[in-house]
């Protein structure tokens, strides 16, 4: 990459306790990797030191595959209240760099992200530094997402399980990147059987 992502810092939003799904989706298995081993090894190949991972129901189990990767875990307390304290966990720790500005959020049950994605987001951030860059599918603009600085108020004052999406999408200064199959996402074990009969 061709331009400094020490300004940056990744949250991976990893809390919650996977009840549709009936099993917990960081430890679902594709081609060898479970999806918390894949998304934290896509955040390391972007070279963004300062990755956060926001555990919660399985704080322990996470911890294992996490030591040795050089990402900081946040256990989120109040994470039965749903991504918007996952959220304000990772801006509470992100706001005490005052050399970060702009903070990227992942989830872990997206599992058509990749390096590339990652790539677009940082660059067009890095060329537009006080706007939130978003991917963009299904008409909206949502996750991954980067948000600059000036709008991690926002994120702190969202509430229950509002996540980051309302938010970009009553703004007008959002910069999308396409990302086509961004709405398929695992939120139940048909979604999951669904994958592994796909081509990833």
């Amino acid at each position: 990459m061709d331009f400094s992502v020490s300004n940056l810092a990744i949250t991976i939003l990893a809390a919650g306790e996977s009840k549709r799904m009936g099993s917990p989706k960081a430890f679902l298995q594709i081609e060898g990797k479970t999806l918390l081993e894949r998304i934290l090894s896509i955040a390391k190949e972007t070279n963004v030191q300062n990755i956060f991972l926001v555990t919660g129901a399985y704080h322990q189990e996470m911890i294992e595959t996490v030591k040795k990767l050089g990402v900081e875990v946040l256990f989120n307390s109040a994470w039965q209240e749903g991504m918007a304290s996952s959220l304000r966990t990772s801006i509470e720790a992100v706001n005490k760099n005052p050399t970060i500005k702009g903070m990227l959020v992942l989830l872990i049950d997206q599992p058509y992200v990749n390096k590339q994605l990652l790539e677009n987001l940082i660059s067009t951030f890095q060329k537009n530094p006080n706007k939130p860059v978003a991917s963009y599918y299904k008409n909206v603009n949502g996750v991954p997402a980067i948000f600059p600085r000036a709008m991690w108020q926002e994120l702190l004052d969202l509430s229950g399980d509002k996540g980051a999406r309302q938010l970009l999408n009553k703004r007008e200064d959002v910069i999308s990147i396409p990302f086509l199959k961004g709405a398929i996402d695992l939120d139940y074990p048909s979604d999951f059987d669904q994958l592994k009969r796909a081509d990833l």
